[in-house]
């Protein structure tokens, strides 16, 4: 590998060995001679960026699975998310929405815990309001709306700021009303982020760990999935009128 990248035999032992940390445009080189591509390409450039510039999620890396801080990662990367969730979707849920989720988990986890791991998802909400915003779609089942979480007024909440974010430009929310019936993603929920190098990755979050998709009939089939998923939705104008109609329910 050496010879093949013109690198002396002591440059890679100091690699090897750690004393020596690896520059972006070695680790390209690398990763071309060993034909890494794809989502673990990305997440591999993740690593390196967080290696050399820890971010702002590292004072919380013992709560963190890797392959969600990597999420954090992509999604500061991503120029658009595209999500499809069954509840309200991590990036626009208010803090007491996502502690009441976040508390009624399988996991058992102490009351600190659980505290930080809101704190994470807020600080993550921040991508949203940055000046190069990614384009943010999302996606929920009417299911998400009607299913009540935390109560009457963490409900109130939500809906309201589900209506408030809904206006912003760059932010697109969709509702897939009950009467649709079966759709692409009854199976479960999916994100497609698209990242500044014009690359794709699907994450998929489940009960026994996170999950990554890289093959490209992979992403292809979550990306027809999310098409349907736009054709079952109502457009962003039925959607407020449902969100609306349901926060009534509620006062």
């Amino acid at each position: 590998m050496g010879k093949a990248l013109d690198w002396h035999s002591t440059t890679v032992n100091r690699y090897e060995s750690g004393r020596r940390s690896i520059k972006r445009d070695q680790l390209k080189a690398l990763m071309d001679y060993y034909k890494v591509s794809g989502g673990q390409r990305d997440r591999l450039l993740s690593m390196w960026r967080r290696a050399a510039e820890p971010s702002w999620w590292y004072p919380y890396r013992d709560i963190l699975r890797p392959e969600y801080a990597a999420l954090i990662d992509l999604e500061s990367d991503a120029t658009t998310i595209r999500t499809y969730t069954s509840v309200v979707t991590g990036l626009l849920q208010t803090e007491p929405y996502a502690h009441a989720l976040i508390s009624s988990g399988g996991q058992e986890i102490s009351a600190d815990e659980i505290e930080r791991r809101v704190e994470v998802r807020m600080e993550r909400q921040k991508i949203l309001d940055k000046s190069d915003t990614p384009r943010f779609w999302a996606i929920m089942d009417e299911a998400a709306l009607r299913r009540e979480i935390g109560g009457p007024e963490v409900m109130r909440t939500q809906l309201a700021h589900l209506l408030d974010v809904i206006k912003r430009e760059r932010i697109t929310v969709q509702v897939i009303p009950f009467q649709v019936g079966a759709h692409p993603a009854t199976a479960g929920s999916f994100t497609v982020l698209e990242l500044s190098n014009d690359k794709r990755v699907v994450y998929l979050e489940t009960v026994a760990g996170d999950l990554y998709l890289e093959q490209p009939h992979e992403i292809g089939a979550c990306e027809t999935a999310f098409e349907h998923l736009n054709g079952a939705a109502l457009d962003r104008a039925g959607s407020a009128r449902l969100i609306a109609s349901i926060l009534k329910e509620y006062r």
